[in-house]
């Protein structure tokens, strides 16, 4: 047992269904839980949800421990509360059933989190009408549609006094907005300050035919202020309003003005809209009388009628406008910018890749319009043939990210800003570049102790930072210190002991493209003591929420290392460690690789004395040839022994060849989404969403 610096407490949040917790960074109000009870539970919580949060205590949280199906409408009035699903556990509502949090004027301020809880054909409605402070935090949630005719289920959050901060992540909605001036994601400054996060969503219009409402929505009527952030959602399906829809004004009594940021979304229409009209909109800014300030950066739109549109509502004044930028977006609709003329002021736009018939527009000088050269209309990441790679205006989106607070990930949860120096940014949502792919030990390719790796972003790349994971894809066991070196134009996965390589070994291998975010190390006397190296790099330092991956590199320096490695965090750096405690040998080479969390980057803490541990996810739930990577982190004692990743029963695990892991070990766990929905064929994993 070893003796080192205090570590930090790690964010916790509960992953929707997950038989274990998965560790993000949610940045937000504190969860209010002063007091913790168990339902269904001792009294209060021995009878129905409603009583149990009719008796808690103020500032309580209640954990929901049973998957049996909720036949309740909740409501949550005038009061902080936190309900959120115990690990492992469906907390899953009845058909039908809601959740109403209301505030009133004569109530203070309020702290309120849903987490991890799944509604049929229901939905969650706030609303604040106070002039205090309202923290809202909706995470995890599941909206379901029951049958084709139902509209599904929405998040609606409305401001009507005071300020509202409420945040809107990693939610997924399958089903239909409820009239023309709905949205699945519905939100409301009715003269009030709302600031609001929409990070991360995914959402599905139920059905191929385009229809009412918007996939997501504010609305700034009556004098609403306050600036709404939407980063990284999907949109999928023909919204008439808008996947995305900033509005201002519409059957207000007062202009509004107000700020809106969008950042890294997919919106994906119906097949066909960029052959012609009807299909529904992509991002849409429209105002009455009032003035939208907007910063539309770096998203992807498709199989729209109009991919970027910012026009006045009928009727409007002629003061109307809408301010700021639209850049970097990757267009592919049947009109690419719609900016109307009726408005007294337009944002600028440049840095776009259009790939469209029309534009109602003048097109900024840096604009490119040519074949966006995508994998599809319905899967829009770029191909290594698109005009858009390094084309975007990266200084901006930098600074873009700063100034809103944003988490510096692309639409697939992975990194924003990749590439040599100096660093150019892709145009669109999604960042090119990552790479990932099984490995298989195979006659022609293994000897002695090493299996060399055949693949186009390995074959004569000596610069490239490769990752593995061992694969448990049989009976036998590859329980081994692995490294990886270059072995003339090929880069190969070897035992760092010396011992002979199973023909039958398997390596899920993950080469990140360079840039920020991944180095090599090397352990020198300056930085390594006793069994760690101490690692140096902006991409790490003081930034203990990373997902971090590290594989042992001999290429750096001829150096043998044939032991277990992890990670340790102090507070301030992270360290490699040598898991059993054997000396860090000097010159012993290491490829890194750091990003921040998100729902693809993640990580996971098994309960103690586990030998199996779930990786629930979904896009590795069901789909066998997936290759998600793992490292080892180290947090209380440790115990030293190898670890493989393996697919059984549906699902992935952590499989430590029966060995139980000891108390606060993590593994951060990283997965590529274009390799996991190619391989499978699963665009949407879980099946609560169907292409259009």
């Amino acid at each position: 047992m070893r003796s080192l610096p205090d570590v930090p407490p790690v964010s916790l949040s509960a992953f929707a269904r997950a038989g274990l917790l998965l560790l993000a960074v949610a940045a937000g109000p504190a969860l209010a839980g002063t007091t913790s009870y168990v339902w269904p539970g001792t009294l209060p919580c021995n009878a129905t949800l409603q009583a149990c949060i009719d008796g808690a205590a103020p500032d309580a949280e209640i954990v929901i421990v049973t998957s049996e199906p909720i036949d309740e409408t909740l409501n949550i009035p005038n009061r902080s509360l936190t309900l959120r699903a115990a690990p492992g556990v469906d907390a899953q509502f009845a058909p039908g059933n809601n959740v109403f949090i209301g505030v009133a004027p004569i109530s203070g301020d309020v702290v309120v989190v849903l987490e991890g809880l799944t509604f049929t054909d229901g939905y969650v409605s706030v609303s604040f009408n106070n002039a205090g402070n309202g923290a809202f935090t909706l995470r995890d949630l599941t909206f379901r549609q029951a049958l084709p005719t139902t509209f599904g289920g929405y998040i609606g959050v409305r401001a009507l006094g005071g300020t509202v901060d409420a945040r809107i992540e990693r939610n997924r909605l399958r089903g239909r907005p409820t009239g023309i001036n709905a949205a699945m994601i519905s939100l409301e400054a009715d003269g009030a300050e709302l600031n609001a996060r929409v990070f991360e969503n995914r959402i599905t219009r139920a059905g191929a035919t385009p229809g009412d409402g918007a996939g997501i929505q504010l609305s700034a009527v009556n004098g609403g202020s306050g600036t709404t952030r939407v980063h990284g959602n999907t949109v999928r399906g023909g919204f008439f309003r808008g996947g995305v829809h900033f509005s201002e004004g519409l059957a207000a009594l007062s202009p509004s003005d107000y700020s809106v940021r969008a950042f890294n979304n997919v919106v994906v229409g119906p097949s066909g809209g960029d052959a012609g009209d009807g299909n529904g909109n992509g991002i849409a800014m429209t105002v009455d009388a009032g003035r939208l300030h907007a910063v539309v950066v770096n998203n992807t739109v498709t199989n729209a009628s109009n991919g970027i549109l910012a026009l006045r509502w009928v009727g409007g004044e002629p003061t109307a406008q809408v301010e700021g930028t639209v850049l970097n977006n990757v267009i592919a609709a049947f009109r690419g910018l719609t900016l109307s003329s009726e408005l007294a002021a337009l944002p600028t736009n440049d840095h776009n890749l259009i790939n469209a018939a029309s534009n109602v527009a003048t097109l900024g000088p840096a604009t490119i319009t040519a074949p966006a050269r995508l994998q599809s209309s319905a899967v829009p990441r770029l191909t290594a043939a698109s005009p858009a790679i390094d084309a975007a205006d990266t200084a901006a989106l930098g600074l873009g990210i700063i100034l809103n607070a944003l988490p510096a990930t692309d639409a697939d949860g992975l990194r924003r800003i990749k590439g040599p120096e100096p660093v150019s940014a892709d145009i669109g949502a999604y960042e090119f570049g990552d790479t990932a792919f099984l490995h298989a030990a195979e006659p022609a390719t293994t000897f002695a102790n090493e299996t060399q790796i055949l693949h186009p972003s390995t074959t004569s790349m000596p610069a490239a930072n490769v990752f593995a994971t061992p694969y448990r894809a049989s009976a036998s066991v590859y329980d081994r210190p692995l490294g990886v070196y270059q072995s003339g134009s090929r880069w190969a996965v070897f035992s760092q002991d010396g011992s002979t390589m199973p023909l039958d070994a398997h390596f899920e291998v993950f080469v990140p493209a360079a840039g920020s975010g991944t180095f090599r190390h090397t352990a020198t006397a300056a930085n390594s003591f006793g069994n760690y190296t101490s690692l140096d790099n902006s991409a790490l330092n003081d930034l203990g929420d990373r997902i971090v991956l590290v594989t042992q590199n001999w290429s750096i320096a001829p150096i043998y290392n044939p032991h277990p490695v992890g990670l340790f965090w102090n507070g301030t750096r992270w360290f490699i460690d040598n898991m059993d405690d054997a000396p860090m040998p000097e010159n012993a080479g290491f490829n890194v690789y750091a990003q921040a969390p998100s729902p693809n980057a993640f990580r996971v803490v098994p309960d103690t004395g586990a030998s199996l541990i779930p990786l629930p996810h979904p896009l590795l739930d069901g789909n066998p040839c997936a290759a998600p990577q793992v490292t080892r982190q180290y947090v209380g004692d440790d115990v030293a022994n190898h670890f493989a990743v393996r697919y059984d029963g549906g699902g992935w695990r952590v499989d430590t060849f029966g060995t139980p892991v000891s108390a606060g070990t993590q593994f951060h766990v990283l997965v590529l989404p274009a390799q996991a929905e190619t391989c499978g064929a699963v665009l949407f994993g879980d099946g609560l969403e169907s292409a259009p």
